[in-house]
């Protein structure tokens, strides 16, 4: 086993620290930028959406029938967030 230092990537998403604020986060920056590339989106402009604190996904949102499921495939928010074509 060998010491390589702070880890920078995980999964290929980038890690970034600010130890003076206790601030760790991580980005999927480039994954996203292949993404958008894939579905010819990555000249689009960029917005900020926020969720609202209140707000909490949950099995409960999902899809419950097979019908469901065919009818969200259609959709294309959720091809994207499903995209096979990274792999």
């Amino acid at each position: 086993m060998k010491d390589l230092g702070i880890a920078k990537k995980i999964l290929g998403m980038e890690i970034c620290r600010d130890i003076q604020v206790e601030k760790l986060c991580l980005s999927q920056k480039k994954y996203i930028g292949k993404v958008l590339e894939c579905f010819r989106m990555k000249n689009t402009k960029a917005v900020s959406t926020h969720l609202v604190s209140h707000f909490r996904l949950s099995d409960s949102l999902s899809s419950k029938t097979k019908e469901e499921e065919d009818e969200m495939s259609q959709v294309p928010y959720s091809n994207i967030v499903d995209s096979s074509c990274m792999l």
